[in-house]
């Protein structure tokens, strides 16, 4: 990873924390499945079926 140049005259070094409070915004579906994989994704009876079974054992 190249450096640049701090016209500040501070330290570049990254430490723990250093990101804190800079995310700003994240959309309230940010977790939900996308349409672009459902094809690739387990249908609603897969996980009743497979929860079923889990249970039984």
């Amino acid at each position: 990873m190249r450096k640049h140049p701090n016209p500040s005259g501070k330290s570049n070094k990254r430490f723990i924390g250093s990101m804190k409070g800079s995310l700003v915004y994240m959309s309230e579906d940010f977790n939900e499945p996308l349409e672009d994989f459902k094809d690739y994704m387990p249908d609603d009876n897969y996980i009743k079926n497979r929860e079923e079974k889990t249970s039984r054992e």
